[in-house]
């Protein structure tokens, strides 16, 4: 959210930029004061649907027919301290996509344990086994819980 934030600040300041130096808005009349760049960079400002193979005048066309975007909203020390709050969080795996996809495996071995081979069972036993034995040495506390 930030990242695309910035970078509409940064388009919108890009685009008024442009406008304040040409001293005139991008029109049919105005449309030879502006290159080919500039109205791209003005239709995506003002968000028009656009595709590679408009031609100058139809961007015109497109930017004329938008409406003015407002400003961006400005990225507050507010956001920046509730993002700082939600990286610096302790998350439970379980409450992670790989602690749910781990936990959608395991019940998916487990009913499905009849179906392996004994060298597969064996081999899921013994993974079983080491990780319980590592599991119960000593070591921080929620260390194999939390990321």
């Amino acid at each position: 959210m930030k990242a695309l934030l910035i970078e509409s600040i940064a388009l919108d300041r890009e685009a008024n930029s442009l406008l304040q130096e040409k001293a005139f808005d991008l029109t049919a009349a105005t449309e030879k004061n502006f290159r080919l760049p500039d109205c791209k960079l003005l239709c995506k400002w003002k968000k028009c649907k656009m595709i590679s193979t408009l031609t100058k005048p139809e961007y015109v066309l497109a930017y004329v027919a938008a409406p003015r975007p407002a400003p961006p909203e400005p990225w507050t020390e507010e956001d920046e301290n509730k993002l700082l709050a939600i990286t610096s969080d302790e998350i439970d795996l379980k409450d992670t996509a790989l602690g749910v996809a781990a936990k959608q495996m395991a019940a998916a071995v487990t009913q499905n344990m009849g179906k392996l081979d004994r060298n597969s069972r064996n081999l899921l036993l013994q993974s079983l086994a080491k990780f319980d034995s590592t599991e119960n040495q000593v070591s921080p506390e929620g260390a194999n819980h939390v990321i």
